[in-house]
């Protein structure tokens, strides 16, 4: 597999990950604390990394137009990650997850179209139709006469949090796209987690009743692990990005409703019924597809 698919993959199972971390926190700790540690974890490590490397001056020579590029990426990917945890936190992660995954890799094929003029080849096609064809099915649900206004109003404002999710995700992604053209993906990184960590120390300090302390005083273990697993997830998205096409970025990674499904059933208990055992089967059929067919 090319590295640049390769590393998609592993960015969708990492990101799974994180996401069964952060389900399996106390309700003490809000999204909001969530996306600050993964913010600050991140560019800590990957700062004290380039350090290592001797290469710091490319963090400090970049120039202004790049620069922008990856403080608008951050904004707006941290906007979405907002609200995808907003979303966990009200239904079930095998639920989220394919519903937000399948809008962001419809988006991004079409933006992708309009905007960097990618050709949609027969693999990638077919490929995102079983991908997204599997999500649909592991978020299948069956139609409830008896199911109350109140709990339709919940699941619109549910889905129109997946859909801005999605759409902040696009954003991001193709901004990074343009950015990597003048830098590599490690400076991507720290800043497009950079400027989303200095906002969120900023909250910290004016709005101390957020609690971040007690909040990571909850769960230190859980917060710890789930910001060195995103830290890895988020360098191998811009790494991908940085190797393949977009389109293949969204497809490849955004089958992590096929690990999610799987890390829900092991380590949160949920239920996993014979749609969703066949929506895995597409979703992995999908990579093989996108993968070896151009």
């Amino acid at each position: 597999m090319p590295v640049g698919e390769l590393a998609a993959v592993s960015n969708a199972a990492l990101w799974a990950l994180v996401g069964t971390i952060a389900k399996s926190m106390p309700s003490s700790v809000r999204p909001l604390h969530v996306t600050s540690s993964h913010a600050w974890t991140t560019v800590v490590i990957l700062v004290v990394i380039l350090v290592a490397l001797g290469n710091l001056t490319d963090l400090t020579t970049m120039d202004r137009d790049t620069f922008l590029l990856f403080v608008g990426s951050g904004l707006v990917n941290s906007a979405g990650s907002i609200t995808f945890w907003v979303a966990i936190s009200r239904s079930q992660i095998s639920k989220v997850f394919p519903t937000t995954q399948g809008l962001f890799i419809l988006v991004t094929l079409i933006s992708s179209t309009i905007f960097f003029d990618t050709s949609l080849g027969i693999g990638l096609v077919g490929g995102a139709i079983l991908v997204l064809s599997g999500v649909i099915l592991m978020n299948w649900k069956r139609d409830d006469a008896s199911e109350s206004s109140q709990d339709l109003r919940g699941t619109l404002i549910l889905i129109g949090m997946m859909l801005a999710t999605a759409i902040f995700w696009v954003v991001g992604l193709l901004t990074t796209v343009e950015g990597l053209k003048n830098t590599e993906p490690i400076i991507a990184t720290i800043i497009r987690n950079g400027i989303p960590a200095i906002i969120y120390l900023v909250i910290a300090i004016v709005y101390p009743r957020m609690g971040y302390k007690k909040a990571v005083g909850a769960s230190p273990a859980k917060m710890l692990a789930g910001g060195l697993v995103f830290t890895l997830a988020a360098w191998m998205f811009v790494f991908a990005v940085d190797n393949t096409s977009p389109s293949v970025v969204a497809v490849l990674t955004n089958t992590s409703p096929l690990w999610a499904v799987l890390l829900g059933r092991i380590f949160l208990k949920e239920k996993m019924g014979p749609r969703a055992g066949m929506g895995m089967i597409l979703c992995v059929v999908g990579i093989i597809i996108v993968v070896l067919i151009k």
